[in-house]
């Protein structure tokens, strides 16, 4: 009966019946625990269910098979697989924990730099960019150290080009406003960041990986324009003459042209 559930389950899968399958697949775990199949039925229903975007049922098929199966080998990819499940429901908390306690029970393992950089993605869209920033520096460590999958490249270049992205973040939350010494000084610590910013992007282009080389230019390139907008835009001090106004804009307008530049050939 477990050998039939199983084939049966394999030839509607086969055909995309994936909730048909889902549920053949399900009988057999339960009914048959002990059996061959017992476990690759289990892991098999979680990943349809969540290919059916039934997030619930699979969370609740992923944790019975880490419970069933602790110490399996496959129990690391269905570890993993519940992370990746979890930053899909866009419940960040739960998705950086799972990927954190997945690098401490499998260190080894060739997808920890991939795990770290999921970690960090749960941070960043948490608001929690310091543990965002440790969580990134793990991961360009583990590129270094640690045993590598064929996509750790990949996620290296994304852990770096993240880094840049936590900079750009304190470079956005400075207002271009305010007389001229607090005009100054603002101005003074964005391009202190912007600059940066752009040196951690530049070195994302080191890891030679098209996509995420191709980003950081576009973002150095959108940084410089959104920077060039701001400061067009600036507020005029109220206070200022009519004279004093106009001073006030021109000066502004020679660093707009020259930050503009930059835009112009960071996009070229």
């Amino acid at each position: 009966a477990p050998d039939g559930l199983f084939v049966a389950a394999k030839i509607e899968e086969s055909v995309a019946a994936y909730a048909r399958a889902a549920l053949l697949y399900e009988q057999v775990a339960k009914n048959w625990p002990q059996h061959q199949h017992a476990a690759a039925s289990l892991r098999n229903a979680g990943i349809l269910r969540q290919t059916l975007g039934q997030h619930d049922k699979a969370a609740g098929l992923y944790a019975d098979y880490e419970q069933r199966y602790r110490g399996r080998g496959e129990a690391r990819d269905v570890h993993f697989q519940r992370g990746l499940l979890l930053a899909e429901r866009k419940d960040w908390k739960g998705a950086a924990g799972v990927f954190a306690d997945f690098v401490k029970a499998n260190p080894q393992d060739e997808r920890v730099v991939e795990a770290h950089v999921r970690e960090a993605e749960a941070h960043l869209a948490l608001g929690a960019d310091g543990k965002a920033k440790e969580a990134l520096a793990r991961a360009l460590a583990a590129y270094k150290t640690a045993k590598r999958g064929d996509d750790a490249q990949v996620f290296a270049a994304q852990a770096r080009y993240l880094q840049g992205e936590l900079l750009f973040r304190e470079y956005d939350r400075i207002k271009i406003a305010g007389r001229p010494k607090q005009l100054a000084k603002a101005l003074e610590e964005k391009a202190k960041l912007l600059d940066d910013a752009k040196k951690i992007y530049l070195d994302v282009l080191s890891f030679k990986v098209p996509e995420w080389a191709t980003a950081a230019l576009y973002r150095i390139g959108g940084a410089y324009q959104v920077f060039a907008k701001a400061m067009r835009n600036a507020k005029i001090p109220r206070e200022l003459s009519a004279e004093e106004q106009q001073i006030y804009r021109d000066e502004l307008e020679k660093s707009v042209v020259i930050i503009e530049d930059k835009a112009i050939d960071a996009f070229k």
